[in-house]
């Protein structure tokens, strides 16, 4: 009787750590997804705005973050608008080399990222731009690794790095990026090569 209580309390201390140690962080995290920054070796504080410039806040929980996107086809392109920061998107990452299919070979050096936005032509709008890494971060949400964290049903993106506008802060030879695998925000030189999706401010 007595190893039946022993065997009894160690059962039920078991449970007690599962639910404390397992259970209880995932149901926190689940509620408070968290985006991470990287410099060029380890982790990093996030950068903050600068003064006057628009935060769009991110690390949002998925439902929410796909709450106010919309795919919409004007003039026979199809976008995606962000009603709640007021902001349309390339549905698609850029062509940038314009063959109609997108691989690897579409991926461009940061200057070059920013030219093609700039000169973009789509939806009866010119006025499109590389993305601040505020407004990348407000489309996405970690999920943990192994999960896309862009809305798929808006966006047809890879799963890849993505160009900002961002230049690092005392680094004027690296932008940030964001990696759509899992949402966090990386150092990386303005004369790699990584994927384009530009957007456009929408004004009334």
């Amino acid at each position: 009787m007595k190893s039946f209580h022993l065997i009894k309390k160690g059962l039920c201390l078991q449970l007690f750590f599962f639910f404390v140690c397992i259970l209880i962080p995932d149901l926190v995290l689940a509620k408070k997804p968290t985006i991470k920054c990287f410099n060029k070796c380890t982790q990093t504080p996030c950068p903050i705005p600068e003064k006057g410039e628009k935060f769009y806040g991110y690390g949002q929980r998925y439902e929410n973050l796909i709450k106010f996107l919309d795919k919409k086809n004007i003039n026979g392109d199809y976008v995606v608008v962000d009603a709640n920061h007021s902001l349309m998107w390339q549905q698609s990452t850029a062509d940038t080399d314009g063959d109609g299919q997108v691989c690897y070979i579409d991926k461009v050096t940061w200057e070059q990222a920013r030219t093609y936005c700039n000169n973009l032509s789509l939806a009866g709008y010119t006025d499109w731009r590389l993305p601040t890494l505020f407004e990348l971060l407000s489309i996405v949400s970690p999920r943990g690794q192994g999960n896309p964290v862009i809305n798929a049903c808006c966006f047809k993106c890879r799963i890849c790095s993505y160009w900002s506008s961002t230049t690092v802060k005392g680094q004027d030879d690296y932008a940030w990026e964001v990696y759509f695998y899992n949402g966090n925000a990386y150092w990386a030189q303005k004369t790699s090569r990584r994927y384009v999706l530009c957007v456009r401010s929408i004004t009334h």
